[in-house]
């Protein structure tokens, strides 16, 4: 009977394994999900991204690692995202970043660019630079406010809660008048 070495089986797993890094890192995954969301009909992100022309350059889809080499070089850290800097363009080291989650946040197609004093921000990231609430201002500008009058009018801050609210103020009223 033959009795197979660690050696043996190591040089099966390197045959069968093209870059040794599959199931081992989270950069796998990375590049694994961006690759099936541009290029399988089937996944469920498809329509968001190859659906709308959202590809992968040829030597990151057919090598990972090639891309592997790009994103150490970049900067990557498992706290980190990969991030298109153009959204209508496809993942190619020209127009990918790693950057962390508020970042990426802030740089969705969806999210509503606002321009005022010659400077673009999103909702959120105006939101920061005033300290006026993201949902306080979207309001204001749903109800026809100009930019400049959303982001610079301070909130107005309400009255004792009891006083806005009818049943609690005719508790309290109840209250009051029964202790004297």
């Amino acid at each position: 009977m033959l009795v197979k070495s660690e050696k043996w089986y190591q040089a099966i797993r390197e045959a069968n394994t093209t870059h040794g890094f599959s199931d081992k890192e989270r950069l796998y995954t990375i590049w694994l999900r961006m690759r099936q969301r541009c290029n399988s009909p089937s996944d469920k992100g498809y329509p968001y991204y190859g659906g709308r022309g959202i590809s992968v350059c040829e030597e990151w889809n057919t090598d990972y690692s090639s891309f592997r080499k790009w994103a150490l070089a970049e900067g990557y850290t498992d706290s980190l995202t990969l991030d298109r800097i153009d959204n209508n363009c496809g993942y190619s080291p020209e127009n990918c970043r790693w950057v962390d989650k508020k970042t990426q946040a802030n740089n969705r197609r969806t999210n509503r660019i606002i321009e005022w004093n010659g400077e673009q921000h999103t909702l959120s990231e105006w939101a920061g630079i005033t300290g006026i609430g993201w949902s306080t201002i979207r309001v204001r500008l749903e109800k026809g406010w100009s930019v400049e009058k959303a982001l610079t009018t301070p909130v107005r801050r309400h009255k004792e809660y009891a006083t806005r609210t009818p049943q609690l103020s005719n508790r309290l009223s109840a209250k009051n008048s029964q202790s004297v």
